[in-house]
């Protein structure tokens, strides 16, 4: 008897918002053509590329074998139809990243996926380095990718803002927020316990997020911790 396996795809991805019930249904044949969103290199989102891949990888759906097995080949099927596509490689990062191996994950893939973005966007190419290596569980790693997304470019119609955090943490701090489509981004410590992450958005007059400390969800910072980088 043939066993049949049932996947989670991506444990590891947390929506705090309504988000993760936007996509319950889904089918992970959804059409590819929002691909045609992400022409403009330079000032596409972080949170408009998740917000798309989400359309095509569905938060909440649990995976059969050959199901997680067909998506993979349905991306790079299209990817080979879309070789330029930053949704595409940025899904092919999550799928390689989060995928068990036997249906296709493979960390160096993502990587090189990470690679590519880099070669388009620098901001969002060491996003997709850090998001693979925190994932990982190779902190070090992660963070090293993310000081240095720090020194891309600030396209004229995009802000660099800071959320610092000053209380005591345990293990790990993490952040999730509207701007990075309420997925977790790790708070690097800058020494004497104090927190930050700076993050590229465009003017945001409704930010908002939450500070998730040792994996607890129990801090809402105020608005005035969101603070434009000088």
């Amino acid at each position: 008897m043939k066993t049949k396996y049932f996947i989670f795809l991506f444990p590891a991805l947390i929506a705090l918002n309504t988000v993760s019930n936007l996509y319950n249904g889904l089918s992970y044949k959804t059409n590819f053509n929002i691909c045609k969103l992400d022409n403009d290199y330079q000032n596409i989102t972080l949170e408009g590329i998740d917000a798309a891949v989400d359309e095509i990888i569905p938060l909440n759906h649990v995976y059969t074998q050959q199901e997680a097995i067909d998506l993979r080949k349905n991306l790079e099927q299209e990817l080979q139809n879309n070789p330029t596509s930053i949704i595409i490689n940025w899904a092919l990062i999550r799928y390689y990243t989060c995928a068990p191996n036997f249906v296709g994950g493979n960390r160096s893939a993502a990587i090189q996926h990470a690679a590519y973005i880099y070669s388009l966007n620098k901001y969002i190419g060491c996003l997709g380095y850090e998001y693979v290596y925190s994932r990982s569980n190779q902190l070090v790693n992660a963070e090293n990718w993310y000081k240095h997304s720090l020194s891309a470019p600030l396209p004229k119609n995009m802000l660099w803002q800071d959320i610092k955090y000053n209380k005591t943490v345990q293990s790990n701090l993490k952040i999730v927020g509207n701007f990075n489509n309420w997925k977790t981004q790790y708070m690097y410590e800058n020494g004497y316990g104090t927190y930050n992450r700076r993050v590229m958005t465009p003017k945001c007059e409704n930010c908002k997020y939450k500070v998730i400390v040792d994996d607890m969800i129990n801090d809402i910072p105020t608005k005035a911790e969101f603070i434009v980088a000088g």
